[in-house]
């Protein structure tokens, strides 16, 4: 995956990507140059979650009134506030969760991180799934680092346009084996974009994580979905023939005049 300037509105060819990525100084052949459906895969700790469907389920309520009696009257509401928080995906699109606890596989004893399949369509929109999807964890405490890592593991092979989204409160205390800082070269390493988000204090997820955007409100939050949609409409999936390791790629001086490999996100300024 790479990015792309913003706006752009022109899809290289093969041919003309042919001088854009090297490895240990040999240019590499590009079979094909495509802007695919995209994929989000959602880490997200109890606490945002219990914060965040709290002002969905007051964005439900607002205004209904004497409406509770109109039949479907609700559901258009709730759609109509689903659109508010921001579409950011189509129905071609995925939206998936990573659990934040490990199994274990009894027949093998090994430990693994689950992810969902594409929830989009019960979510409704991306907003409505960020603050309304429940995501399950008992009292061994989360591992948020590690869900992160293996998210990146899980949609890199996808052959999506791709982000890990991680939906944080500063005071979840997260006791993965990973720190913040070794998840996130990790995912540089397989060139997957992180997006981090919080409802609780911006300042204390940037001293962890580097950055965050605050979705406190829900403009605030329809605000980080347009961003989140922008950052996709970047990317670009680049196809190499050869057995390549994402780390192993670079970007030729020429290729950087058009692409770049996707990186931090830029830290969002509080919005009223």
């Amino acid at each position: 995956t790479v990015l792309v300037p913003a706006p752009f509105h022109f899809l290289a060819a093969p041919a003309e990507a042919a001088g854009w990525f090297h490895r240990r100084g040999a240019r590499l052949p590009v079979f094909a140059v495509e802007r695919p459906p995209a994929e989000v895969m959602l880490v997200r700790d109890l606490a945002s979650g219990k914060r965040l469907r709290k002002f969905v389920g007051g964005l439900a309520a607002a205004g209904a009134g004497g409406m509770a009696q109109v039949p479907g009257a609700r559901d258009r509401l709730v759609d109509r506030r689903a659109r508010e928080l921001g579409i950011g995906l189509s129905g071609d699109d995925w939206l998936r969760i990573m659990a934040t606890q490990p199994e274990r596989r009894p027949e093998t004893g090994k430990v693994f991180f689950s992810a969902s399949e594409d929830v989009l369509e019960m979510a409704r929109t991306l907003g409505m799934g960020v603050a309304g999807l429940q995501i399950r964890a008992d009292d061994r405490g989360e591992r948020l680092a590690d869900a992160v890592a293996a998210s990146a593991l899980e949609i890199s092979g996808g052959g999506r346009r791709r982000v890990v989204l991680l939906v944080v409160d500063p005071r979840t205390p997260d006791v993965s084996a990973f720190e913040p800082g070794e998840a996130k070269r990790y995912l540089n390493a397989m060139r997957v974009p992180l997006e981090v988000w919080t409802a609780g204090d911006p300042g204390a997820v940037r001293l962890i994580w580097g950055t965050a955007r605050d979705i406190s409100r829900p403009r605030r939050l329809a605000t980080a979905v347009e961003a989140l949609e922008s950052r996709l409409d970047r990317q670009l999936v680049v196809w190499l023939e050869g057995r390549l390791l994402p780390s192993e790629i670079e970007i030729t001086p020429e290729g950087r005049r058009h692409v770049r490999f996707p990186g931090p996100a830029a830290v969002a300024g509080s919005e009223p």
